[in-house]
């Protein structure tokens, strides 16, 4: 249950108020009558299996064929042995996005609960970060890529303007 920036499990409903159990194990009373003008999210109904997405992008230089059967290999392998992973429930994996570093995609593979949700969740990303490091796959962090015009070889020096400081943070001027 989600409402004001609260997280947490229903754990009492009475005439005036809701109980919520936080993840950090405190509890919180919520007057009944915030509920009525709230979006609340219930991550446990209609039924308790929860898909985990996980987002992630690599270098523009990799071989996306090869990119997929990895991701693929490590969702199976989770949800065959992951004991939070449903393993009924066919992972998912979808480029998309061509990103300002990386092309991005998602994976999706199915939680047995919201709690085993975390442990999927995190099972998944170390796991995948492993094997794509192990394969050569760079999973790269933003950069920009500076093109110059032909001929030119550096980018030009940028000098302050007077009373705007430069690189040691002094303030420009006659007597700086």
């Amino acid at each position: 249950m989600a409402t004001w920036g609260i997280d947490g499990y229903v754990v009492d409903v009475s005439w005036r108020s809701t109980r919520l159990r936080t993840w950090a194990n405190n509890l919180v009373v919520v007057p009944n009558s915030l509920f009525a003008e709230t979006i609340i999210t219930n991550f446990s109904k209609p039924e308790d299996p929860l898909d985990v997405v996980v987002s992630c992008g690599v270098a523009y230089e990799s071989d996306l064929k090869r990119v997929r059967a990895v991701s693929l290999e490590v969702m199976e392998t989770l949800r065959r042995e992951c004991p939070g992973a449903d393993p009924e429930s066919e992972p998912v994996f979808r480029y998309e996005a061509f990103g300002e570093s990386n092309i991005n995609f998602h994976m999706i593979i199915r939680a047995r609960n919201r709690v085993a949700g975390f442990e999927v969740r995190s099972e998944l990303i170390e796991e995948l970060h492993s094997r794509l490091a192990a394969e050569g796959i760079t999973i790269n962090y933003p950069v920009r890529k500076l093109q110059l015009p032909d001929g030119l070889t550096s980018v030009p020096a940028v000098q302050a303007l007077p009373g705007t400081g430069d690189d040691n943070g002094r303030q420009g001027g006659a007597n700086g």
